[in-house]
């Protein structure tokens, strides 16, 4: 049986201390269910499909490949989580993300690879600064889970985001939470509208099995992988982070399991490019935009710190 669904009366309006009224929200959340429910999501991999289907309150249909779960297994898995109370980021925090796969050397106006001494330099930026509480990589160096994340706790005490999905990465990063704890493990096991993605079921499966916290990312796109509305944009993310949780718990209850959807809207003005404001780079940037962001397009991605916005150096760090 699909979930109740609720009135559709316009809630009254939210209060001055509010961003949104709750009973949106709630509404927000009896839609994904719904979604997981009656939609399903694809996944053909025999053990996710046992662990759902053993709970009783699951079912796969041979047909689409779907797992449809219903609405009280969703949330028994939520009464499993720990609340927000028991993580180690603050609420409201600002820090260190993104995968910025070029530095920008405004010396020489040159886009340049990132090298692990480029990391270090931002770990130890984001150790120092009182306005950055937590730090993940920030650039990508493809290949070297192990050195990016030894590179990382080295230079900053702070709480950290990495991501590992070999052997080899997974086991190194039990090895440091166990030594140091204040990580999370980075995972995206959904390609939104709804699929698993096969290849990310093992090590995920595995972290969760080695303790460690995770962060069950989702990343619908409005207008090309999602509604193009807020509110089903919203119920999309909701219902596939939902879903990771969800699993998080059937295979280790009590995990500390991040939800972290990060919609985006496509913008078919500007050739599907991410239409996001960047508070991050614009406000920590210095001098002429034009000679901040070249290239020919307004760099709208950027997670990173620069150097020289934090007086150390001439380097930027942005996503292209």
């Amino acid at each position: 049986m699909a979930a109740p669904r609720q009135s559709l009366e316009k809630p009254a309006a939210a209060s001055a201390q509010t961003l949104v009224d709750p009973t949106w929200l709630d509404r927000i959340h009896a839609e994904a269910l719904s979604v997981l429910e009656e939609t399903g999501v694809h996944c053909r991999d025999e053990e996710v499909r046992r662990l759902f289907e053993d709970t009783g309150l699951a079912a796969f249909d041979e047909t689409t490949g779907h797992i449809h779960v219903l609405p009280p297994l969703v949330e028994q898995a939520l009464s499993t989580t720990p609340g927000r109370e028991g993580f180690f980021v603050p609420e409201n925090a600002f820090g260190i993300g993104g995968t910025a796969p070029f530095v920008f050397d405004d010396m020489t106006d040159d886009l340049v690879t990132p090298t692990l001494s480029h990391l270090a330099e931002i770990a130890r930026i984001a150790d120092r600064s009182g306005a950055v509480d937590f730090m993940a990589r920030g650039v990508l160096i493809p290949g070297q889970e192990v050195a990016v994340m030894d590179t990382m706790s080295a230079h900053c005490r702070k709480p950290l985001y990495v991501a590992a999905v070999t052997d080899a990465g997974l086991d190194r990063a039990e090895e440091l939470y166990r030594q140091r704890g204040r990580m999370t493990i980075q995972f995206s096991i959904i390609n939104s509208p709804l699929n698993v993605i096969p290849d990310m079921i093992p090590p995920f499966l595995k972290c969760l099995r080695q303790g460690l916290p995770v962060y069950v990312s989702t990343m619908p796109m409005a207008g090309l992988s999602a509604p193009y509305s807020m509110s089903g944009l919203l119920t999309l993310t909701h219902a596939e982070a939902l879903f990771g949780i969800t699993l998080a718990q059937l295979v280790n209850p009590g995990i500390m399991t991040v939800h972290a959807g990060l919609p985006s809207i496509a913008n078919i003005e500007k050739n599907y490019a991410v239409d996001r404001h960047d508070a991050g780079v614009d406000q920590l940037g210095q001098g002429d935009p034009k000679k901040r962001f070249r290239m020919g397009q307004r760099q709208e991605s950027g997670h990173g710190i620069g150097r020289r916005q934090a007086g150390h150096g001439h380097g930027r760090y942005v996503d292209r």
